[in-house]
């Protein structure tokens, strides 16, 4: 979900705002794919999930090659003070994928947080009335007999609002 807070291992991370709250009290924003990887594994939680399925919730699209998929593995689970030795927070699946195992809680939004989610109700346009559209030779009237003949371009239909 958007607005979610999950809890786990001492980190806050708001799927809102993008941010990761660390057990130390500093605040930082998380590169776009390594916030994708670990939300989608917080949300597959309950079941491991597999390199291709990860692949195509990270970068949109099939062609990825493991290196880098194991290059962002390593950058997340660093954020994550979390090492491939322990893997205390996302454990590999040999042959399969990853699993997201730390203990994770989904927690409410503080007051401030969630008055700066509601979204503000902002009064509709005014409506304005359009008067109704006529080609031009409608509105020209009957032409002169003497005038001269019109170019090719100037005998397309041409509306004038």
């Amino acid at each position: 979900m958007a607005g979610r807070i999950y809890e786990f291992d001492g980190f806050r991370l708001s799927a809102a705002t993008r941010q990761l709250w660390r057990p130390d009290g500093s605040v930082s924003v998380l590169p776009a794919r390594v916030f994708d990887c670990v939300l989608h594994l917080i949300e597959q939680r309950a079941r491991a999930v597999g390199r291709d399925e990860l692949i195509a919730a990270v970068w949109n699209q099939t062609e990825v090659g493991d290196n880098v998929l194991a290059q962002l593995l390593a950058r997340t689970r660093k954020l994550l003070d979390d090492d491939g030795d322990e893997q205390r927070v996302i454990r590999t699946i040999p042959g399969f994928g990853y699993h997201w195992v730390a203990e994770t809680r989904i927690a409410d939004p503080e007051p401030a947080e969630r008055a700066s989610s509601v979204a503000v109700q902002m009064p509709p346009p005014p409506r304005i009335r359009a008067r109704p559209c006529k080609p031009r030779h409608a509105r020209a009237g009957p032409r002169p007999a003497y005038s001269r003949p019109r170019s090719a371009r100037s005998r397309s239909w041409r509306w004038r609002c």
